[in-house]
C-alpha cells in the first residue's frame, strides 16, 4: 500500500519528501521514478511532470538536505545567545546531531563527492549556505573580537573540518558511536583545543 504524501498543487513538494524517505535507509542503489511515485502515492507518469530522471530528483532531496542542515545550524547557534563561542559550540553539536538522527541522508549527501554534482544543481547553492551560516557565527566572533583575524574563509574551512572529521571518525569506528543527544559530550574536548590553540607559544 503506498505512503500517499500528495496534496493537490503540491505534487513536487510531495515527490521530494517521498524520494528522501526512500533515500534515508542510505541504501546503496537509487529508486526508479515509479517507485518514488509509488510511495507518494500518485500515478507512475506524475514524477515526469517536474524531472525527467532520477537523477534530477536526487539534486533536489540533496538541496533540501543541505537546507536543513544549515537551519539546524543557524537555529542552534540562535538559541546560544550572544556568545559567539556558545554559538560556534552549539553550531558545531548540531552539525554532527544532524547527521548522528539522519544517518543515511548524511551517507548519501553530506557525505558525498562534490566532484560528481552537477555543476547546475541546487545542491552546490544549498551546501554552500550550510557553510554561510557557519561563516556568520564566525564573522560575528572576529566583529566582537573573540576570534582571531584570520580570512573567514580558512575559518570556515577549519571548524568544518573539524567536525565533520569527527563525525567521519565516528562512522569508521574510530569514535565511539554515540546518540544524537550527546553530540555535544562528543566534540566538546576538540572544540577547546581548537579554540585554545596547540602552541604553547
Amino acid at each position: 500500500m503506498p505512503t500517499s504524501t500528495y496534496h493537490h498543487g503540491n505534487l513536487r513538494a510531495a515527490l521530494i519528501q517521498a524520494a528522501r524517505e526512500l533515500l534515508a535507509d542510505g541504501r546503496d542503489s537509487d529508486p526508479s521514478l515509479r517507485e518514488v511515485a509509488r510511495k507518494a502515492g500518485v500515478s507512475h507518469a506524475a514524477p515526469y511532470r517536474h524531472f525527467a530522471s532520477f537523477e534530477e530528483l536526487r539534486e533536489e532531496v540533496a538541496a533540501a538536505v543541505m537546507r536543513d542542515l544549515a537551519t539546524s545550524i543557524r537555529a542552534a547557534a540562535k538559541k546560544s545567545g550572544d556568545d559567539p563561542e556558545k554559538a560556534l559550540r552549539a553550531a558545531a553539536a548540531a552539525y554532527v546531531r544532524y547527521q548522528l538522527t539522519h544517518p543515511g541522508e548524511a551517507k548519501q549527501f553530506i557525505e558525498r563527492n562534490y566532484a560528481d554534482v552537477p555543476p547546475d544543481s541546487p545542491a552546490l547553492a544549498a551546501g554552500t549556505d550550510a557553510l554561510t551560516a557557519l561563516g556568520e557565527i564566525l564573522h560575528g566572533g572576529q566583529q566582537a573580537g573573540v576570534f582571531v583575524d584570520a580570512e573567514i574563509d580558512v575559518l570556515v574551512k577549519t571548524c568544518w573540518a573539524l567536525v565533520h572529521g569527527l563525525h567521519m571518525f565516528v562512522t569508521m569506528g574510530k569514535l565511539e558511536r554515540v546518540s544524537p543527544n550527546k553530540a555535544s559530550q562528543l566534540i566538546e574536548p576538540y572544540l577547546d583545543l581548537l579554540l585554545s590553540g596547540i602552541s604553547k607559544s
